[in-house]
């Protein structure tokens, strides 16, 4: 049988239920009835503004667990609840409660849940309606409250129903003298639990009895001593005729608000309370500062960063140039920075770097990845300042939380909005490349001779790629001409630019025979998109041939910018001879290439050429761009 938590009364530190700045009707109502709201229902004294009150467990044998759970609570100078956050250590959830009012009236909860409370002419709630916890019933109603009132204004029967299954819980309420609830009788289909309690003529000692009716050894007493702070000092419960006894001792600043709270069973320590208590000034006290009271002998406790620290921390260390310091927030491998450096030494020109804004980040439950979304503005000497949209990829890892990726969603450097990775449009098929390519085609004739030899061109279209720059959005259409299969004849592709302008897509520029192609009618193919510059990128294109023992792979590479297309280079990139004995000889290398940034708009082309029989590099040069680039003879085949 499910026994219910004891009452939100035996919880509190303190009886006295009069609530400054709240209406009485709302005041004199039993916190179990409607929820705690104020300082002194929390057993607060003095003009408290916020406190941090985190919880520490330790096992048999004294040690402290890993995680520590810790609550935070601002309060308006009247008095009254404004804010409440629950989270640990190990995992921070953004699961902030925020209370709003008005006429002196509780009118919503906000936040991890939504309450709202309905009133009738005379200011006494008579509806609490909750909302969903988690996202896709946050917007409709889990529980609806109705409250029943006595000719005295105290609620004497609160009707609870949960949605979808409408399952009733219904809770009468009878009081003593003073206000104080005397019997509380919850029934509802799994449960029937009748709660009663006294006090004694001193208001020291607080005894209750829970009976779970229907059930066997079903009786619960509670017995609780308090100190003449009215705080717990003791508290014994008797279930099944076994006793246990917990004792609790304190430790209070001036305004007599305890700091720290240890419970004890058979003299060991099970749990301990540290609460940090920030007061607004009063008289002028600490020129207007707000004063802080915090317990100074509690163990430090590590506690790992949650996703948005992460960050925070990371950014702020690039911001003081501590670059070691920034990598430890990261996975490893590589990563991105605010500047979209894309190797581990990325700190490069990079003199400041400074958060702007960061979206709230989302709900953190288990080992879930996290993304969140941030502001930052960069100092980079070599690559332009600017200010970044990026939002930061962080997984959970055994020593807390690390950046795993850094994704850039816009930038004020028009160069960092470019894109060569595309989605598909769905409203630029092949059949449209082929219709507005057809005005191109229609002045090219697919007949070729070839000798005595007459034959036609096949030609189809080999690649569609979408890419943009910071303004427009292109796709580039490679289309293989298939030559005939016989003698010196050789293929080759061709290169069309379309652009979508006003929603609607048109060709803007073609290369006819840019490149690929090889003996024997092949074509070659399309490669990728590469960037070749801040304003500027490439349109790769391989082509190739094996004849009389020897093996050519080259490619061709077409640059666009400035809305045009134009040859840019031919690169040798293998090459391979065989005499006919079934051994290759040593003529056989390949060169490996790249564009690489360098400070300028237009990168340095990197070569590499490595021996393709030992693996082992050979040369490496840089390529700077003047008027083209110019290779090196690192690249000429014998």
């Amino acid at each position: 049988m499910n026994k219910l938590v004891l009452p939100a009364a035996l919880c509190l530190l303190s009886f006295h239920l009069h609530a400054q700045g709240i209406n009485d009707n709302i005041s004199k109502q039993h916190l179990a009835v409607r929820g705690s709201l104020t300082l002194k229902d929390w057993s607060l004294r003095g003009p408290v503004k916020s406190v941090k009150a985190c919880t520490y467990s330790y096992d048999k044998n004294g040690q402290q667990a890993a995680t520590v759970y810790c609550t935070e609570s601002d309060y308006s100078s009247a008095g009254v609840l404004l804010r409440r956050s629950n989270y640990s250590n190990l995992e921070k959830n953004t699961d902030d409660s925020w209370y709003f009012y008005s006429n002196n009236r509780i009118d919503s909860i906000t936040g991890f849940q939504k309450k709202v409370f309905l009133y009738d002419n005379n200011d006494h709630i008579t509806e609490i309606v909750t909302y969903g916890y988690y996202e896709e019933n946050k917007h409709q109603v889990v529980q609806r409250e109705k409250l029943r009132y006595d000719q005295h204004g105290m609620v004497i029967q609160n009707t609870q129903t949960t949605y979808p299954e409408k399952e009733v819980t219904q809770t009468t309420f009878k009081y003593d003298k003073k206000g104080e609830i005397a019997e509380q009788h919850t029934v509802s289909a799994d449960n029937d639990i009748l709660f009663t309690n006294e006090f004694d003529t001193k208001g020291q000692l607080y005894k209750s009895k829970t009976v779970y009716k229907g059930a066997a050894d079903n009786t619960l007493f509670t017995t609780l001593e308090l100190n003449k702070q009215g705080d717990i000092s003791a508290m014994t419960s008797t279930d099944k005729g076994r006793a246990l006894l917990r004792t609790y001792q304190y430790e209070y600043d001036t305004p007599g608000n305890w700091l720290k709270q240890t419970q004890l069973e058979a003299g060991k320590v099970q749990l301990a309370i540290v609460r940090t208590i920030t007061y607004y000034p009063q008289n002028n006290l600490n020129n207007g500062q707000a004063l802080t009271s915090a317990a100074a002998d509690m163990p430090a406790v590590a506690v790992p960063l949650m996703p948005a620290e992460v960050v925070t921390a990371f950014i702020t260390a690039l911001g003081q140039q501590q670059y070691n310091k920034a990598y430890n927030y990261c996975t490893g491998g590589r990563w991105g920075t605010a500047a979209q450096f894309s190797h581990k030494n990325m700190y490069g020109g990079i003199t400041a770097t400074k958060m702007l804004h960061m979206e709230p980040p989302p709900k953190v439950f288990g080992q879930t990845p996290v993304n969140i979304t941030a502001t930052v503005f960069v100092a980079d000497t070599t690559n332009g300042s600017g200010t970044f949209v990026q939002q930061f990829q962080l997984q959970k890892k055994d020593d807390g939380w690390k950046i795993a990726g850094i994704k850039l969603i816009s930038s004020t450097r028009p160069a960092d909005n470019w894109s060569l990775k595309l989605p598909e449009q769905p409203d630029f098929t092949p059949a449209l490349a082929l219709q507005l390519a057809q005005p191109v085609y229609d002045t090219v004739s697919l007949e070729v001779k070839i000798g005595n030899e007459k034959d036609s061109i096949e030609r189809t279209l080999d690649t569609l790629r979408f890419f943009k720059d910071d303004k427009t959005t292109y796709c580039i259409a490679v289309m293989a001409n298939r030559g005939p299969e016989f003698g010196a004849s050789s293929g080759w592709c061709d290169v069309l630019l379309f652009s979508k302008q006003n929603n609607s897509w048109q060709l803007q520029d073609a290369v006819l025979n840019a490149g690929g192609g090889g003996r024997f009618g092949y074509p070659g193919h399309f490669v990728k998109l590469v960037r070749t510059g801040d304003a500027q990128m490439g349109v790769v294109l391989h082509g190739g041939l094996t004849h009389m023992g020897e093996s050519h792979v080259w490619a061709d590479i077409i640059g666009f910018g400035d809305g045009k297309l134009k040859p840019l280079i031919h690169i040798p990139v293998s090459y391979e001879y065989e005499d006919g004995s079934g051994e290759t000889s040593n003529r056989c290398y390949e060169n490996k290439y790249r564009f690489e940034k360098n400070g300028k708009q237009l990168y340095d082309l990197i070569l590499e050429q490595y021996d393709c029989k030992s693996r082992i590099p050979v040369k490496k040069v840089t390529v700077p761009y003047s008027n083209g680039y110019t290779l090196p003879a690192m690249t000429s085949f014998p």
